[in-house]
This record gives C-alpha cells, sequence and structure tokens, in this order.
C-alpha cells in the first residue's frame, strides 16, 4: 500500500500496483489472511485505488456459511455501525445467529466465491418489520491493513 486518502482515511487507500502488474478495475482486494478488503476502483499505470467494504458505496453479495443463506453485505452511510458492515435483505425468518461467519457469495459478477467478509454481531429487524439485518465486523482489520493481494479471477 502507498497511501491513504486524508479526507477518506478508511474508506479508500491508493495501492503502488496498476496496469502496468496487470492489475484491473473491480478486481477483489484481500489481506494476507484471506479476508476481503474491497476491490480496485481505479487504476493509473503504476498505482489503483481500493475502495474497501466499509465505504457506503461498496456492496457485496453474501452467504451465511452455516445456513446458506444469501444477503447483500454493504458499508454504512451513517457512521452508525463504527467500522462494521450491515447484511441487508435477509428474510425474516432466515436462520441467522451471532457468531455466523459471512462469505462472498460468487453472485453479482465481481467477487469470487469463498471470499471471508466477517462475523456477525447483532441482528435487527428493518423498520418495516418484513425482513431483518445483521452487523458483521469485518474480518480485515481495515483501518490498519499495510499489504494486500489482488485476486486475479475470470469473473472481470
Amino acid at each position: 500500500m502507498v497511501s491513504r486518502e486524508p479526507s477518506n482515511w478508511y474508506n479508500t487507500f491508493v495501492i503502488d500496483k496498476g496496469a502496468a502488474d496487470g492489475v484491473a478495475l473491480n478486481q477483489p482486494v484481500i489481506s494476507a489472511d484471506k479476508a476481503l478488503v474491497g476491490r480496485i476502483s481505479e487504476v493509473g499505470t503504476t498505482w489503483s485505488r481500493v475502495i474497501t467494504l466499509i465505504d457506503p458505496a461498496h456492496s457485496v453479495g453474501a452467504e451465511i456459511v452455516r445456513s446458506g443463506e444469501y444477503g447483500v453485505a454493504e458499508g454504512d452511510s451513517s457512521d452508525s455501525l463504527g467500522g462494521n458492515l450491515r447484511l441487508s435483505f435477509i428474510s425474516k425468518n432466515a436462520n441467522i445467529i451471532v457468531g455466523d461467519k459471512i462469505m462472498t457469495s460468487g453472485l453479482g459478477g465481481i467477487y469470487p466465491k469463498g471470499l471471508i467478509i466477517g462475523k456477525v454481531l447483532e441482528i435487527r429487524p428493518d423498520m418495516q418489520g418484513i425482513s431483518q439485518y445483521a452487523i458483521i465486523a469485518p474480518d480485515a482489520d481495515i483501518e490498519s491493513i499495510n499489504a494486500v493481494l489482488i485476486v486475479k479471477n475470470d469473473m472481470n
């Protein structure tokens, strides 16, 4: 990694690899322990910008590993989650519990199936009472990460 964005410290950062190194738009970015960090959002010749999981503009198809149910993990624009994610579009009767492991579902065309997103911290009903959502702690330490890997896959 090269630098953090001063106005957007945890939501984006710049790495020192770019198009000359085979980096392409929307490639997944992971930590050394294979936890999802985000994706490539901009590519230069020798640099790339990464949008992280906690950015409100970021979302990823997610699967609850234990039950096989799906949702969408997204950053939160209200800052109320404190660096955590929101797992939305979960049915009211979904089989989800605190501690469940969340991984990428492979749906959506950017992320391959099986990358670690995080673990469920809390489950809350939605405002209308017809579904629920979960608060997820990301496995990747977004605040202090200083090295990443770029996943080159056939989905891009």
